[in-house]
């Protein structure tokens, strides 16, 4: 297959078709959380997922991003399987395609912001300089290169979302899934780091997936779709 067909437009960069998610609860009972959800991601676009809370969002990004499996239908990525590849392989296949950012950044606070960085390359087994000039190239494109020496807790909201956004990229990935990246921001950081995800997609061409319930942060995504009762559905501004 010829990878220039993804990044021409001409074959979804993932698809997915059919993707279901069920939950089991305590004595037995089930929650059907996603039923039969199809969704086609171009190489290259920018995507915002709206929605209620409880309706599947994150649920999506974790089965697209390969952290769980769908228990019906199936993701495929460049028109491979994901569903076909074993747990060691599909944690490769993620660690070499996708990075993630979550509303909770998850980074180590007792490492300084170059250091946590560096660590997808280190536990990758990269060589330590290599990694270090990477993690500060990421580090300097998110604006943060004087900060590099600080440790997590001497940051900002802000500036702790910008480093996870710079951890995601480290391993160059096809596809950026962010789940909520501003949900705990207050409104003017917030705006800057939207500013930050669109400028990635644009400058990069990095294909991004944003789950988010701000419209703002939705506005600037090329694409805007809505999460009911399990499925993808249009958009709706005026009734969201």
């Amino acid at each position: 297959m010829n990878s220039r067909e993804y990044v021409a437009g001409r074959r979804p960069l993932m698809l997915a078709r059919g993707l279901c998610k069920t939950y089991l609860r305590k004595k037995g009972a089930s929650v059907d959380v996603l039923k039969g959800l199809d969704l086609e991601l171009m190489a290259g676009e920018s995507v915002a997922i709206l929605g209620q809370s409880g309706v599947g969002k994150s649920t999506l990004l974790h089965l697209l991003g390969g952290l769980d499996r769908p228990t019906g239908g199936g993701v495929e990525f460049q028109g491979r399987d994901l569903s076909a590849l074993g747990d060691t392989e599909l944690s490769r296949w993620r660690n070499a395609h996708v990075g993630f950012v979550f509303q909770f950044h998850h980074l180590l606070p007792e490492f300084n912001a170059l250091e946590n960085v560096m660590m997808p390359g280190l536990i990758g087994r990269h060589s330590f300089g290599p990694a270090r000039k990477r993690a500060a190239e990421l580090l300097d494109s998110v604006d943060l290169a004087p900060r590099e020496r600080h440790r997590i807790g001497e940051l900002s909201g802000g500036e702790q979302q910008r480093v996870a956004v710079a951890r995601a990229l480290y391993m160059k990935p096809d596809i950026l899934l962010a789940d909520e990246p501003t949900g705990n921001l207050d409104e003017r950081t917030a705006r800057k780091v939207h500013q930050l995800l669109d400028r990635l997609n644009k400058d990069t061409s990095l294909t991004t997936v944003v789950v988010t319930h701000n419209p703002e942060l939705a506005s600037m995504m090329g694409r805007q779709l809505s999460m009911v009762d399990g499925v993808i559905a249009p958009y709706d501004k005026e009734g969201s």
